[in-house]
C-alpha cells in the first residue's frame, strides 16, 4: 500500500499518548471533564490485548481509513468525469 508507514503511525500514537498523560501538555482537568463521554468498556477490552495486539489493531484501522480515502477519491473522480 502506497503511503503507509507503520513506523510513522507508532510515533504518532506515542505522541498522542504523551499529550494525554503529560500534565504540562494536556490540562488534566480538561481530560477529566471528558471522562463521562468515554465508553470505558471499549477501553477495558483494549487493555485486555497485549501492546503488540493493540498496535496491530491500530495499524489495521489506519489501513482501513487509507482505503476509505482512496475509494472516496476514486468515487469523486468518477462523478466528475461523468459530469463532463
Amino acid at each position: 500500500m502506497r503511503g503507509f508507514a507503520p513506523k510513522r503511525l507508532v510515533t504518532s500514537a506515542a505522541l498522542c499518548y504523551f499529550a494525554v498523560v503529560n500534565k504540562k501538555v494536556a490540562n488534566i482537568d480538561t481530560v477529566v471533564g471528558y471522562m463521562h463521554d468515554i465508553d470505558r468498556t471499549l477501553l477495558r477490552e483494549n487493555l485486555k490485548l497485549t501492546p503488540e495486539q493493540r498496535l496491530q489493531k491500530f495499524i489495521s484501522f489506519m489501513r482501513f481509513t487509507s482505503e476509505l480515502r482512496r475509494a472516496g477519491k476514486t468515487s469523486r473522480l468518477r462523478r466528475r468525469d461523468q459530469k463532463q
